[in-house]
């Protein structure tokens, strides 16, 4: 069982790396698009990757741009990665990082007001 969870964990890490690059090669370079983690269905069928844009205007735009070219990612991957059957691929913003953007911004403005007083 071990074994199964640690060839899960490499495949998602060659699947973000390779995404990555795939999504590198294509793009304009107008934004800042980065694959911050993937989720392998429990049946391997679907990957799930969450993606930051910056600016953070340009994320509609941005997964249109991807979803566009999923077939081009998806050969990308294919050349890449071994594996048996390449997962269905998925994309989505993920508002964790925008979260955590979010809260470290925050907390950086409590900080400043604390030093002026």
């Amino acid at each position: 069982m071990q074994n199964l969870a640690h060839r899960d964990e490499s495949l998602i890490k060659e699947l973000i790396k390779y995404t990555s690059e795939a999504i590198l090669n294509l793009s304009n370079r107008t934004s800042l698009i980065t694959v911050t983690r993937a989720e392998l269905s429990s049946n391997r069928r679907k990957v799930f990757f969450y993606i930051s844009v910056l600016p953070e205007e340009q994320e509609d735009q941005v997964l249109i741009f991807i979803e566009r070219n999923a077939d081009e990612i998806r050969d990308h991957l294919k050349k890449k990665v071994r594996v048996r059957a390449l997962p269905f691929l998925r994309f989505q913003i993920d508002y964790g990082e925008k979260n955590r953007r979010l809260v470290t911004d925050i907390l950086n403005e409590i900080d400043e007001t604390d030093e002026t007083l």
